[in-house]
């Protein structure tokens, strides 16, 4: 016990045991952690982030757009507003896994196949997931041997318009249309973006299983 923060795993191991068919899947790690052990609240979740906002690359932020030309409130705002922007997606890509208890690489595999996000679980499953066949070879996350072609084809499609900026900055290309330039300065939203429409597109063509 540590901060009020349990770490002992019995129940957890009950969960593996019950799922040794499909080891390969499952671990101490992975497995979902049991609800008396998720002692979290509200205010934990605050302390994290803000004790991440608060580190020595947020000072070095502040301090180079001071001596960009801003003053000292239009620094520490800024930094503050850029991390209420990142908290949105943060808390979404985190609710699957407060929610079941789940880790990140588990909750991947409902997009991406037992194998391999975020519109699979808000729009197509409606926050809704079923926890066992996550950890089952079998299961309904299997898709294609192991594989989501939507999850991986979405994932590749998104990301390609940022390689000719990409390969710029790398040195690999002399000079690129600025358009491609622009795209990959943003590429974290634009890839994002386009990444949740053409999942959502792949899979009105190829629908998944969902389990309510």
């Amino acid at each position: 016990m540590a901060g009020g923060i349990s770490y002992h795993a019995s129940p957890i191991s009950n969960i593996v045991t019950s799922l040794q068919s499909d080891r390969n899947l499952i671990n101490e790690d992975l497995a979902p952690v049991p609800l008396d052990q998720r002692t979290w609240t509200m205010w934990s979740y605050a302390a994290l982030w803000t004790s991440m906002a608060a580190c020595i690359p947020t000072y070095m932020l502040a301090s180079s757009l001071i001596a960009a030309g801003m003053n000292w409130w239009q620094a520490v705002l800024t930094v503050f507003l850029g991390n209420v922007i990142v908290l949105i997606p943060m808390m979404l890509n985190a609710h699957a896994g407060t929610k079941y208890g789940i880790p990140f690489p588990v909750y991947c595999r409902a997009s991406f196949g037992t194998l391999g996000a975020i519109a699979d679980y808000f729009v197509i499953r409606r926050c809704k997931l079923d926890t066992a066949d996550l950890y089952r070879a079998e299961g309904i996350y299997r898709y294609h041997s192991g594989f989501s072609y939507a999850g991986i084809a979405a994932f590749l499609l998104a990301a390609l318009p940022c390689l000719p900026g990409f390969l710029l900055q790398i040195g690999v290309l002399a000079n690129t249309h600025p358009t491609f330039t622009a795209i990959y300065q943003q590429a974290w939203f634009i890839s994002f973006g386009l990444a949740f429409v053409l999942y959502l597109l792949f899979r009105k063509l190829s629908p998944a299983v969902v389990k309510i």
